[in-house]
């Protein structure tokens, strides 16, 4: 028979750490992305954007002067919903070439 001991504070304080850890992460992340960090979060070419979403009249973006900005978590929900959306409606010559 096998016998398990936890020490409780220790278990506390690790979780504490993992937990603070995350908080850290949650900070750092980006308020807006520019047009380089969108298609590193999408890993998509610029094209394939413009082709697929980008036009979309939900898309959350806006331009100061000549770039791009999109608003991080808002951007990241659209695309997550977009996804889900259409992941089935590929086109006949996409389905071709999977």
């Amino acid at each position: 028979m096998f016998q398990i001991q936890i020490d409780e504070q220790q278990l506390k304080d690790l979780y504490m750490s993992e937990v603070k850890k995350r908080l850290d992460q949650l900070d750092k992340e980006l308020t807006f992305w520019d047009v380089k960090e969108l298609k590193r979060q999408t890993n998509m070419s610029w094209n394939t954007m413009q082709d697929k979403f980008f036009h979309h009249p939900d898309f959350p973006k806006f331009k100061i002067g000549q770039k791009w900005y999109f608003p991080a978590t808002e951007c990241r929900a659209f695309l997550i919903k977009w996804a889900r959306t259409n992941q089935y409606n590929f086109k006949k010559s996409e389905k071709e070439a999977i």
